[in-house]
């Protein structure tokens, strides 16, 4: 199988980049002769100015991660064809990004190949988010043209006390990936066109409805039953003055580390463990 690592679509997603390269070094020495493995960062510019977007004064957005369907918006030195064509010459594309508060996982879009995304992500032990995103992104583009599309998102965004640590669970997590869709094809695994899976299993964001002190049960990446307390609200007298629960089963998908939390504030997100048949 060909693999085409994306990274640094967005250009102050640092760790994603530095994650994608020793991922792609680590394939590389294993030596794995089933694995073609392409890397690529795409936006340099954003990179190094250490921005999201790509600088300048583009008529729209700037942004690279929206502009894979729309030529005439956006081309700067022609990178989103060239982008394009390596997508075209790959089977499998993931793009990698990081953000500051969630677990690794894969965003699967609910389109009509989602079903079997996640009887991948489940069969293989991956840690997956449904969402309804439908922009033109580098995974869209993919799917579009016939290949398998994955958008990968990494927790931790720049210097942290745990920036090694973040970075080392980072790479085994693409490494995972990318080792478990060769498994998975080499199982016989497809990636086919299927009704939209139904709304109960995108993500859900979990608020609060006391104010207090927040402590939570649970972090990213854990997994939990419905009815069981993820969290409790605590009063600044020290009492409960709401336990957060589990309304199904699932596994956080992203965290609001906040230790003061108001009414209506989002504690956490939650993704529903998709019955998938």
């Amino acid at each position: 199988m060909k693999y085409l690592l994306l990274c640094g679509v967005h250009g102050d997603e640092q760790n994603a980049v530095l994650s994608t390269i020793k991922a792609y070094n680590a394939i590389q020495q294993e030596n794995h002769g089933s694995v073609q493995l392409c890397s690529l960062i795409v936006n340099t510019p954003a990179l190094r100015a250490c921005e999201r977007e790509f600088p300048g004064n583009a008529p729209s957005t700037n942004d690279m991660n929206r502009m894979y369907g729309k030529d005439e918006d956006f081309n700067p030195e022609e990178a989103v064809e060239q982008i394009k064509q390596k997508i075209m010459e790959s089977d499998i594309v993931i793009d990698i990004h990081n953000s500051y508060a969630c677990a690794n996982s894969i965003l699967i879009s609910n389109s009509d190949y989602a079903e079997d995304y996640v009887k991948f992500a489940k069969k293989m032990g991956i840690c997956y988010i449904v969402t309804e995103s439908a922009t033109n992104t580098a995974k869209k583009f993919a799917i579009e043209a016939g290949k398998v599309g994955f958008t990968v998102e990494l927790g931790g965004m720049g210097f942290c006390p745990e920036f090694k640590t973040v970075i080392e669970k980072n790479v085994q997590f693409i490494h995972r990936l990318v080792m478990s869709l060769e498994v998975y094809a080499q199982q016989g695994g497809r990636f086919e066109k299927k009704f939209p899976m139904v709304q109960s299993c995108i993500v859900r964001s979990i608020y609060a409805h006391k104010e207090g002190v927040m402590d939570y049960n649970k972090c990213l990446g854990d997994t939990f039953r419905a009815g069981e307390v993820i969290g409790n609200i605590y009063s600044p007298g020290g009492a409960i003055v709401e336990k957060v629960v589990a309304p199904f089963d699932g596994w956080v998908a992203d965290a609001m580390p906040k230790i003061w939390v108001e009414p209506g504030d989002v504690i956490c997100d939650l993704q529903p463990d998709a019955k998938v048949y």
